[in-house]
């Protein structure tokens, strides 16, 4: 049996998820566009990404989750990117670029 991990990274994170879309890409796509409804509380934490538009319920996923274990930037990014192809297939996960990046 494997020692628990005390610790894990965001490089380390992002190599395992992008392991997971190697084995199984449409399992991990499902994974990550599947939102659920989430209660007020989860909504306002203040790392976690939750989505809610116009007044409608709000709804979170694996990925807002995961971007609120590891925090935002200054702007309310999360450091997790999920990176799609044209024809929707997920491609891989990535460090997201830094707000000066983003901006160009």
């Amino acid at each position: 049996m494997s020692a628990w991990i005390e610790s894990i990274g965001l490089d380390y994170t992002i190599n395992f998820l992008n392991a997971l879309v190697e084995i199984d890409e449409p399992a991990m796509r499902a994974l990550i566009e599947t939102r659920v409804p989430c209660g007020e509380a989860m909504a306002s934490h203040r790392t976690v990404q939750v989505q809610a538009h116009d007044g409608a319920e709000p709804v979170v996923g694996v990925l807002g989750i995961l971007n609120g274990l590891f925090g935002v930037d200054e702007e309310g990014w999360g450091p997790l990117t999920a990176v799609f192809e044209n024809d929707g297939t997920l491609a891989c996960f990535k460090r997201t670029p830094p707000a000066i990046e983003r901006k160009k």
